[in-house]
């Protein structure tokens, strides 16, 4: 968590991160809002093999509910996909998985005619692009509509080509298709029961192969397959689908918004999705069976409203056997605010952090790890006067089973300022919980358990005035990852004491950091610390030879004469400031 103390800093900052989350849209990524979902190599099942990489390439695929996407292929023949404006009415809302080395994205107004009406090769986008479907080759999606010819005239932006009992080859115009994509959503939100999933007169939607085409690998439902084509198989049982639907309800009782993601936690190439920046609600997904983690910020209000509250809520382990409902309830959140025993009278400044990270079985991470700055912003788990979100909170969680996962909240507090020279000591405390979200996180440390860090910081011998260090700092390393704790933007040169604490002293090691007044950046030795244990620290001192003892405290007024002769010799810091030379950090 790196914590930056300039408002213009934090404000670029939080921009970046927010640009991030709009062009990421609801694809998949490791500790943020996922991003990309396709791993180096296949680890989906075997659902029939790709063409060879081709070249790189950048398309764009327009699927039959109108929704477009860019689809990015590299050398190695990866996919990435992420959603251009306009298109169908899903609202930007869409599933997305890797099988056989393809991207599959399901926009959600076609989830529920899945393994009924529409074929998923439909939506293999990277097949797409090999059969030469993209936008840039074909204005129009090849079809076979079962169904009687006038039924399928009647469908939306389609034109049937030819008839045969029951039947119809067919286009759909591109142009044409939000119209099939919105009487896809109406359809379904209309529809009750076994109707849920169907088109009035319409059996069967399927991908007609264009001559010349490459075979398109077979679809991993079973209900989309020739009799005589073998079904892909997963631990050695048949691969199903079922409907995975997530709702939230936020602290306040209403309807939340959420952003966050669900992880396979067998496998994140099986399935990885997002709920994008700035939150979204409802929304369903089609998924394989098997162990889900879902995670989101659930907020009042999306979180471009900045009153919004929010806490994290996090189901590490969904078991999918059926179609399941799943509802994040913020109201369950508990309140994290540790706190000091024994807190200095001078005002503390406040700055928290939690850090989750969810490891599928596979090696798949999705999550904010520690030393994720702008997914906190993101995902509004960071706290900060600059954030204007003064309170954090987060469900309590049980041990998961299957893979691994980790919570550590950081609190940093800083008398009087959190930057500049009149910041006093600092207090930085780490608390790695570990494989779960414990039931109180409101604990109160004690000054003996506190490691006491005693350092004396030198400017650069020059005889050019200096304001003093730009940066003091922290590195922390735990067992799953590593942070930098930081308060001490533009700190004062001289001596300063900061207290650190971690609740497993005997796993974490502590790294302090000092940028000079040249910017250069110097890195101490990597220790651990025990609680009650005090160290000393002297920073940019210089060569032994070279070395010089700071001056005494300044207590006598600066008078223009006492700061004339602090030119070279007088030991006053407060003159010596003044006179503009030969500063008392480090002799020449």
């Amino acid at each position: 968590m790196t914590i930056h103390h300039r408002l213009g800093s934090a404000r670029l900052l939080v921009t970046a991160g927010l640009a991030l989350a709009l062009t990421a849209g609801a694809a998949p990524a490791a500790a943020a809002p996922p991003l990309d979902p396709t791993p180096p190599h296949t680890t989906g099942p075997a659902t029939g093999p790709a063409t060879a990489a081709p070249e790189a390439s950048t398309s764009t695929v327009t699927l039959l509910t109108g929704d477009r996407f860019q689809v990015d292929i590299d050398e190695r023949g990866r996919q990435q996909v992420s959603r251009l404006p306009g298109g169908g009415p899903a609202g930007g809302t869409f599933s997305q998985f890797t099988l056989g080395g393809d991207t599959y994205v399901v926009p959600s107004e076609a989830v529920p005619y899945l393994g009924k009406t529409i074929d998923l090769r439909l939506f293999n986008v990277g097949y797409l692009v090999r059969a030469k479907l993209d936008d840039e080759r074909s204005a129009t999606l090849p079809v076979t509509v079962r169904a009687g010819r006038a039924q399928a005239e009647a469908l939306p932006g389609t034109s049937v080509t030819a008839a045969a009992g029951s039947a119809a080859t067919a286009t759909v115009t591109k142009k044409e298709a939000p119209a099939l994509g919105r009487l896809l959503a109406e359809t379904w939100r209309a529809a009750k029961g076994d109707a849920v999933g169907t088109l009035p007169g319409i059996e069967r939607i399927e991908l007609a192969v264009p001559d010349g085409a490459p075979e398109p690998p077979p679809s991993p439902l079973a209900t989309d397959k020739p009799a005589d084509q073998p079904t892909a198989k997963k631990d050695g049982g048949e691969l199903s689908y079922y409907m995975l639907t997530v709702d939230s309800i936020a602290r306040d009782g209403t309807p939340g918004t959420m952003i966050g993601a669900v992880q396979n936690v067998s496998d994140g190439a099986l399935a990885t999705f997002a709920f994008a920046y700035p939150g979204e609600g409802k929304k369903s997904f089609m998924v394989p069976e098997g162990t889900y983690s879902i995670m989101a910020s659930v907020l009042t209000a999306p979180a471009t409203d900045l009153t919004s509250e929010t806490a994290l809520v996090i189901e590490p382990e969904v078991r999918v056997g059926a179609d399941t409902s799943v509802v994040l309830d913020a109201r369950k959140a508990v309140r994290y605010r540790p706190e000091l025993a024994s807190p200095p009278r001078a005002p503390l400044i406040r700055s928290e952090s939690l850090s989750f990270v969810r490891t599928s079985a596979a090696g798949d991470e999705t999550g904010i790890g520690p030393s994720g700055l702008l997914a906190g912003f993101i995902w509004k788990t960071y706290s900060d006067p600059v954030t204007g979100n003064p309170d954090l909170y987060v469900t309590p969680t049980r041990r998961v089973k299957k893979g691994d996962f980790k919570f550590t909240g950081f609190t940093l507090l800083a008398e009087n300022a959190d930057s500049g020279p009149e910041m006093g000591a600092t207090y930085k405390l780490v608390f790695a919980y570990g494989d779960a979200v414990p039931r109180r996180l409101t604990p109160v440390v004690r000054k003996s358990e506190l490691a006491t860090v005693r350092s004396t910081l030198y400017n650069t011998a020059s005889d050019a005035a200096s304001p003093g260090p730009v940066t003091r700092g922290s590195f922390v390393f735990l067992p799953w990852g590593w942070s930098d704790v930081n308060h001490g933007y533009l700190p004062a040169a001289g001596d300063r004491v900061d207290y650190v604490y971690s609740t497993r002293p005997g796993e974490t090691y502590w790294q302090h950091v000092m940028a000079a007044d040249t910017n250069e950046v110097i890195l101490g030795e990597r220790r651990k610390l025990r609680p009650g244990q005090e160290i000393r620290e002297v920073w940019n001192l210089g060569p032994p030879g070279r070395r010089r003892r700071p001056p005494p405290t300044c207590r006598r007024p600066c008078s223009a004469s006492a700061a004339r002769a602090a030119r070279w010799t007088n030991p006053c810091c407060r003159c010596a400031w003044r006179a503009g030379r030969a500063r008392w950090a480090r002799s020449t």
